[in-house]
């Protein structure tokens, strides 16, 4: 599933507790969610937010930070290799305020910058998570993720109040509006949480209840207890304020795409408006292979048991993220800063990240070593 974080405002929150928060969010993010990463950030000296993607999501070592390395290394900077990513604004001159969205991404179409959230078009910006299939007018795409839909609904026709005509499927936004304000929107299957965090004043949303938990206790946040969001009604926050809620219809589920929603979703998904399955309900494979003595079986390949493929993927998983530890036990000794093997144990990189913050100036991380 992908995964969603979003502030309400930010105002009260300091620029290096926001690079705090967001080492931390693509830390823990980087587990699971391997095909992207990236965040928008509103800005009070720019009519469009602070936005960095990153294709690749080990690529991310701070905000500003590959950009700043790149400057820092001269004329040399534009022969060095990475990944594809992209940062729009200046993070040293940043004067954030608003809304804050992040988006960690499992990709149900390509892996590439373009497909990376969020999107921006027209002064909105958005990120979602879900599977969507598109039944509405033409309207022109600049990627090849179904999530781009969602923003053309915003930018071109109604918002939510086109997604019971125009779209079929299932999903979870945060989106920025032109005015700088936060929306959210989701359906019944999606889980989209909300906490309030009184040391920073505002809201805090993600799509994992004990992950809010986690992140609150790690940065002294003191949330309260998340609550679940209720569904097909959006929200519009101006700062912390209610500045609209807007019941909009569902739209209609597609089944052919259950099994692409349910990787994106990590929980199996139903018809019939959202209700639960009843025992009575035939499984999904049983009829697959019903309509499948219908008709001739295609020539494939060998395919993988869902064990096996299951293990590729935590292979792969697993092995970006020692990757990325040891790129950050590097950095640290490069300040001076060891720890023990009993310590190294109990540390995730998360918190890693948070004691390279503490041991350098925030301002001037080194290069050496970062990807």
């Amino acid at each position: 599933m992908c995964l969603l974080f979003a502030l309400s405002d930010t105002s009260k929150v300091s620029q290096q507790d926001l690079q705090r928060l967001l080492l931390m969010v693509s830390s823990e993010f980087g587990r699971t969610q391997r095909d992207g990463f990236g965040f928008a950030l509103g800005d009070a000296n720019s009519p469009t937010p602070y936005i960095e993607r990153y294709a690749k999501p080990t690529d991310f070592m701070g905000p500003g930070r590959l950009a700043q390395h790149l400057q820092e290394a001269g004329w040399m900077g534009k022969y060095a290799l990475h990944g594809d990513w992209e940062q729009s604004g200046d993070w040293s001159k940043l004067k954030h305020t608003g809304p804050l969205i992040v988006h960690g991404r499992t990709a149900t179409s390509g892996v590439a910058l373009k497909n990376t959230h969020p999107f921006h078009k027209n002064g909105w910006t958005l990120a979602h998570n879900g599977v969507v299939q598109w039944h509405g007018p033409k309207l022109p795409l600049e990627s090849t993720c179904d999530s781009e839909h969602l923003l053309n609904c915003y930018t071109s026709l109604q918002g939510p109040a086109s997604f019971g005509t125009c779209i079929t499927g299932w999903f979870a936004t945060l989106a920025i509006d032109p005015a700088g304000m936060l929306r959210v929107a989701k359906c019944a299957m999606t889980d989209l949480y909300f906490a309030w965090s009184p040391k920073w004043q505002t809201y805090v949303f993600s799509t994992n209840a004990p992950w809010l938990v986690n992140v609150s206790t790690m940065l002294s946040l003191d949330c309260t207890r998340p609550l679940a969001l209720e569904p097909y009604v959006e929200l519009t926050l101006k700062g912390n304020d209610c500045a609209g809620a807007l019941p909009f219809d569902p739209p209609r589920v597609n089944s052919r795409y259950s099994a692409q929603a349910e990787r994106a979703l990590g929980k199996p998904v139903y018809d019939a408006d959202d209700a639960e399955p009843s025992e009575s309900t035939p499984k999904r494979s049983r009829s697959r292979k019903s309509k499948s003595k219908s008709k001739p079986k295609r020539a494939r390949g060998k395919s993988l048991s869902r064990d096996e493929s299951f293990k590729q993927i935590t292979d792969a998983t697993r092995d970006q993220y020692q990757q990325q530890r040891q790129l950050l036990l590097e950095e640290l000794d490069g300040w001076g800063v060891q720890f023990d093997q009993e310590e190294l144990d109990r540390m995730s990189n998360s918190e890693l990240k948070l004691a390279l913050i503490e041991a350098s100036d925030p301002d001037s991380i080194p290069m050496q070593n970062a990807v």
